[in-house]
């Protein structure tokens, strides 16, 4: 079988496997998305959190939000508080990487991820 007939990565890295009912997204491509591109409209920027154990089982956790900003446009909000909250097993599978990479301590890979699959939560204010 050839690459088509599993499926097919979009320009913006998408990943699509081919189904008896048609396509569906699966991830993305890691490294195939500017970062630019990844932060091109409104988006929370968790910078610091409480450590969380996801549920071995089935993926689930939450975490409080010890410092965040709220980015829209050129300008960045912080703010404390709230959840971050999600399934560890489905934002890995749905996460965006960034093409560039940074160094941050004894980390090197990709400089931003895009996690769609997870929530804010707590009272706006």
């Amino acid at each position: 079988m050839s690459e088509e007939q599993w499926g097919r990565v979009d320009d913006d890295g998408t990943v699509w496997v081919r189904t008896a009912d048609g396509e569906r997204a699966i991830g993305s491509y890691p490294g195939a998305t500017p970062e630019a591109a990844l932060l091109v409209e409104p988006y929370v920027e968790v910078v610091a959190f409480s450590w969380f154990t996801p549920n071995e089982i089935t993926g689930d956790f939450s975490s409080e939000i010890r410092l965040g900003y709220l980015v829209e446009g050129d300008r960045r909000t912080p703010f404390k508080g709230g959840a971050l909250v999600g399934n560890v097993i489905e934002a890995l599978a749905n996460a965006r990487w960034s093409a560039e990479i940074g160094f941050f301590g004894d980390y090197q890979g990709p400089q931003t991820a895009r996690f769609s699959s997870l929530a804010v939560a707590g009272n706006e204010g």
